[in-house]
């Protein structure tokens, strides 16, 4: 039981020492660090007869040190990206929490470090939400003062989520449909479960983007579990954030006097990846779902593809400022 502050201060400093002196190849000790990770977010100080929850408010301190390059890029299969996930996903939720108390310098970094992760298919789709869901997060609340994000930032956002559509529209889509042609059942096996503490003790499914480990499976065993890697319903999540994510960025880009023309291709690739990625909601998310169920959605995200378009029509023709 921890009772006072400098004790949980420096259980957290110790954390941060280790995990950034702990090498990739010590697979143990990191998903180790991962638990005390999650424990810290969770952890309270009692003092008298008062409990205060303590862990998170003194992490927020020390954002800058939880973004370890090694733990946010790709540094090898399974075992190491299950922890890598894992950790990704502990810290999504504390960043996620605490979005609202976080510094514009705080925000700016993040983006800067998670922009690359968007698209890094190494890692499951499930992370990939989570990290466009923050960054929606941290565009709405800009908006909510007179100090925007800078272009630049704006624009490397776009960026990001046309190069995660374009690896959804050249692969999952067409492995989705792939699978589908040689059993229409394939994506309905019930999620995988694991006692161990690890990635999958945290999201549905365990690893990402698993088409390459699919392909190269050589047993029973692998296949099966591979079914669990990756769900339709995932990838509509993914895109549906991603089209709000587009459509926050429209509409800061439309309260600028006017419009910049670096803005032009990156728009237009995402329009035809866009449109090209809602074909994922023609397919039901389980053979015994009926495709009216989605059928919603795809014109909901319709109707938003049509509002960024009109956003930017109009900026780039008229040269006006959109109220």
């Amino acid at each position: 039981e921890i009772t006072n502050h400098e004790d949980t201060k420096r259980l957290i400093c110790g954390f941060l020492s280790l995990l950034k002196s702990c090498p990739p190849s010590a697979i143990n000790l990191r998903r180790n660090l991962v638990k005390v990770f999650h424990v810290i977010l969770s952890l309270k100080i009692v003092v008298g007869e008062e409990i205060e929850v303590a862990g998170r408010d003194y992490l927020i301190q020390y954002v800058p040190q939880l973004l370890l390059d090694d733990l946010r890029f790709y540094n090898g299969p399974a075992p190491y990206s299950d922890v890598r996930a894992s950790y990704f996903n502990v810290l999504l939720a504390f960043l996620g929490e605490v979005h609202h108390m976080l510094t514009k310098e705080e925000m700016g970094l993040i983006i800067k470090s998670f922009l690359p992760v968007v698209y890094d298919s190494s890692l499951p789709v499930e992370v990939h939400d989570a990290i466009c869901f923050l960054l929606v997060e941290f565009e709405k609340r800009r908006q909510e003062s007179v100090d925007f994000f800078p272009a630049q930032i704006l624009l490397e956002m776009l960026q990001a989520f046309n190069m995660r559509l374009k690896v959804f529209v050249k692969s999952d889509l067409p492995f989705i449909r792939e699978k589908l042609k040689e059993s229409e059942t394939f994506f309905d096996c019930e999620d995988y479960c694991c006692t161990d503490f690890s990635y999958y003790h945290h999201l549905r499914n365990p690893s990402s983007n698993f088409i390459s480990d699919f392909k190269k499976a050589t047993n029973k065993k692998s296949i099966d579990e591979s079914k669990n890697s990756f769900t339709i319903q995932s990838c509509k999540d993914l895109i549906e954030i991603i089209f709000q994510g587009a459509y926050e960025i429209a509409k800061q880009c439309g309260r600028r006097q006017q419009g910049d023309l670096n803005y032009i291709q990156p728009f237009s690739d995402f329009l035809k990846y866009s449109v090209q990625a809602m074909g994922v909601y023609s397919i039901p998310s389980k053979s015994y779902i009926s495709p009216d169920v989605t059928l919603k959605k795809h014109h909901e995200l319709l109707r938003l593809a049509a509002e960024i378009v009109s956003f930017f029509l109009i900026l780039f023709l008229s040269g006006n400022r959109i109220h």
